[in-house]
């Protein structure tokens, strides 16, 4: 009972800022700007998503995996955090200087980065503690921010990426003061051998997998260009919502799965396995009527061009995110390197067969690709399972 609880807080939690951006700060900034810039925006956004969000989750994920760890020391996961901080300032920076993007916006885009990581990883110490009710106030918080944000930016008051950047401080702030506990001691020491391996698998790992979430924007905006990267993330706006329901689960899911690594019937996972393809397709039915009233009302400009392919990028979409549901089993059981290598079979079958169809059917090219390549994945991930983890 207690765990569908966290659930469904924590979906509420992340739900709540992300409707408010997806639905109100993204239309409101594209309506202000041109669809080339509104695409380039876009990159810089799926840039910050795929670092920040990598190195402290996955940092996270380490840190929660060896909870139980005697006399843990946790100035080596802060100096560890230390090092991600610099490593993906430098990323950034890089990227953005090659986007030729404008000095000022350089110094907000690497703040808001920096305070995204630190919040992926501090977040671990409400994990621990299973302090979903805390993550739901503090996101409220963040919300609020945004929902002013949005207001201002209406009215061309402030930059999108300050707003963005306060929003995630204030929710840094908040976190630190829920978990002040954990940092009473602080000395420059690293995390063991055995650890920087797990984290360096997971790490590649996870920037594969979120290739793969983005792969829209970077395989678009290479083959057709940035000013059709809009088409797609507009006409999977509702469909990548349901991340906010699949993700948020599946991180309750991990943090009791670590605490109790029992093993599934092999019956048992093949029923899962088919009811979340089942499901997923019902779920884009749904989602494609719902995508185009959505559409009408906040990209009314740019419906035109994407309804043929609202159906088949939904699906893609959902079929991609529901893959996470089966694979945090492989990664509770520290799977490590099983999981980085479906992701990077995953990626290369998406990559090959998108930049093909592409070539011949445009952005629907991209969308028969994802979907293809995460129904393939789907597959690798059940045949892992029963054969790696079915029988211990």
């Amino acid at each position: 009972m207690k765990k569908i609880k966290d659930i469904t807080v924590n979906i509420l939690a992340t739900v709540i800022p992300i409707i408010i951006m997806q639905l109100i700060l993204i239309p409101i900034y594209s309506r202000n700007n041109t669809s080339e810039d509104f695409g380039k925006f876009l990159l810089i956004l799926t840039l910050i998503n795929i670092s920040s969000i990598i190195l402290g989750n996955t940092l996270n994920n380490i840190r929660l995996i060896n909870k139980d760890e005697k006399n843990i020391k946790e100035y080596k996961y802060f100096s560890t955090l230390i090092i991600l901080i610099i490593v993906n300032i430098i990323i950034t920076t890089m990227f953005l200087l090659l986007w030729k993007i404008d000095k000022s916006e350089i110094i907000l885009i690497n703040l808001w980065g920096t305070c995204l990581l630190i919040r992926s990883y501090i977040f671990v110490y409400l994990r621990l503690e299973f302090k979903y009710l805390e993550i739901l106030y503090i996101n409220i918080i963040s919300a609020v921010i945004l929902g002013i944000g949005s207001l201002l930016l209406s009215y061309n008051l402030v930059n999108i990426y300050l707003v963005l950047f306060v929003s995630e401080a204030i929710i840094i702030i908040s976190m630190i003061l829920y978990s002040l506990k954990y940092f009473k001691e602080f000395k420059i020491q690293f995390l063991h051998i055995k650890k920087i391996r797990d984290l360096s698998s997971l790490l590649g790992s996870n920037i594969i997998l979120n290739l793969l979430n983005y792969s829209d924007r970077i395989l678009i905006g290479i083959v057709l260009g940035a000013k059709y990267v809009p088409l797609f993330f507009i006409s999977t706006i509702v469909g990548k919502l349901s991340n906010l329901i699949i993700n948020p689960m599946v991180t309750v899911l991990l943090s009791y799965e670590v605490d109790n690594k029992y093993s599934h019937p092999k019956k048992n996972i093949f029923k899962v396995f088919s009811l979340i393809i089942l499901l997923s397709i019902i779920l884009s039915i749904i989602i494609t009527f719902v995508s185009y009233i959505i559409i009408k009302i906040l990209y009314p400009d740019y419906l035109e061009d994407v309804k043929g392919i609202l159906y088949l990028s939904n699906l893609g979409v959902i079929l991609l995110s529901t893959t996470a549901i089966l694979q945090m089993k492989i990664i509770a059981n520290s799977k490590f390197k099983l999981n980085l290598t479906i992701n990077i079979v995953s990626l290369i079958i998406l990559t090959i067969s998108s930049v093909l169809l592409m070539n011949y059917f445009g952005i629907m090219g991209f969308s028969i690709a994802l979907v293809l390549s995460s129904l393939i994945k789907h597959f690798l991930i059940y045949i892992s399972i029963n054969e790696k983890l079915g029988d211990e």
